[in-house]
């Protein structure tokens, strides 16, 4: 499985995981996660992959060639805490050859999502595909601003095989897709009666790491100024940054070779 490197699009099909384990949970939380943990989406996420499928069909064969790359300075940081290969993938159209990152980033289906591991150039580059989308209102940028303490309980995921959402009626308002993730996760876990307080509360309970770009950029990670995630959360749920303003912490993963030990260079 690869994770395109440096963004993140709207969720298509988030389901929240349980602030408990089943054994741990009363007859009543039970009752409540069954009947509110759906597979929750948010808006442009369905007309953002019908898009990215038409534009892989110019590649004129399916599957299209592709290349992925990453660049990394150590083998652990080839594949994420979960298993996941981090990278940009390259398709051939034609006689060019089009970053998927770049493209769902230029076209404003897709909003840098920075991490640690990235270098400096990485990061630029998603930046400037980013800058024409974010100064025209395109894409998700013209709806994104939504507050984490409002969750929208009807949009949910439609399932394989329903009609394509009409693209004009596909909107609304979205929050960062990485605090979607976490605001699903804390709306469903509160109405099952598992967590309690607001959605800064949760997140400040739950503690992630991260810095502000500019300092990462300025300092690396070594000297740049170590942030917490909800500290640009405001108390009513309100996300005082920007997408690109923040580089997450990247979780630690280790690479082990067949014989169970650490693969090294």
């Amino acid at each position: 499985m690869v994770r395109l490197q440096g963004i993140d699009a709207p969720e298509l099909h988030y389901r929240p995981a349980s602030a408990r384990r089943p054994k741990d949970r009363s007859a009543r939380q039970n009752q409540l996660y069954i009947e509110w943990n759906y597979e929750y989406r948010q808006p442009l996420a369905e007309s953002g992959t019908i898009a990215l499928r038409s534009m892989l069909a110019d590649a004129g064969t399916n599957p299209a060639p592709c290349i992925v790359r990453t660049a990394v300075d150590s083998p652990n940081q080839v594949f994420d805490t979960y298993g996941r290969f981090v990278g940009d993938v390259d398709v051939t159209l034609g006689a060019e050859s089009v970053s998927i990152n770049h493209w769902l980033v230029a076209t404003g289906w897709a909003l840098p999502a920075l991490y640690s591991s990235m270098s400096s150039d990485e990061i630029g580059g998603l930046l400037a595909a980013a800058a024409g989308p974010m100064r025209d209102g395109h894409g998700v940028w013209k709806y994104l601003g939504a507050s984490g303490a409002r969750f929208d309980w009807d949009r949910r995921y439609r399932g394989k095989g329903a009609k394509p959402a009409d693209a004009r009626a596909d909107t609304g308002s979205i929050l960062v897709p990485k605090l979607f993730r976490r605001q699903s996760t804390w709306a469903v876990n509160r109405r099952a009666e598992m967590v309690d307080g607001t959605f800064a509360g949760y997140l400040a309970a739950r503690p992630e790491g991260c810095y502000l770009t500019k300092d990462f950029l300025e300092q690396g990670v070594e000297a740049a100024p170590h942030r917490r995630l909800d500290e640009f959360v405001a108390a009513d749920g309100t996300v005082t940054v920007l997408p690109g303003d923040v580089v997450f912490q990247e979780d630690p993963s280790v690479l082990r070779g067949s014989d169970g030990s650490d693969v090294r260079w």
